[in-house]
């Protein structure tokens, strides 16, 4: 069966939940009808590693915090992510986000204003 991961809303209070189930129909249909919280996303989980996550030897950037846009249809949006390889600068940042993300279905080819926090 397929796993899905669900936000729910109650006043200022979101809950992420982890379940198992037939559909996304079923997973909307089971939180309707024992839940009082709102479900504002339901994702598929597409990837689960059966890795041991590594030791935190504090070995790494915090985070990361990129704008990226595509300036022909003038869009552009900030990625964030966490745990950056010490090893790697703004130019191969740059270079992953223009190879492996898009905004709405449209490829990146700008970036700009890249913090690492180191």
């Amino acid at each position: 069966m397929p796993k899905y991961r669900v936000k729910l809303n109650i006043g200022s209070s979101t809950k992420t939940e982890h379940i198992e189930a037939k559909s996304v129909a079923s997973v909307l249909a089971f939180f309707e009808t024992l839940s009082v919280g709102l479900v504002t996303e339901i994702l598929k989980v597409e990837y689960e590693s059966p890795a041991t996550p590594p030791i935190d030897d504090m070995n790494y950037h915090p985070y990361v915090k990129i704008y990226v846009a595509n300036k022909d249809s003038n869009v552009s949006r900030q990625v964030v992510f966490h745990y950056l390889k010490p090893t790697k600068n703004e130019d191969d940042i740059i270079a992953a986000c223009k190879a492996h993300l898009e905004i709405d279905g449209i490829n990146i080819n700008s970036c700009y204003s890249c913090l690492v926090k180191s």
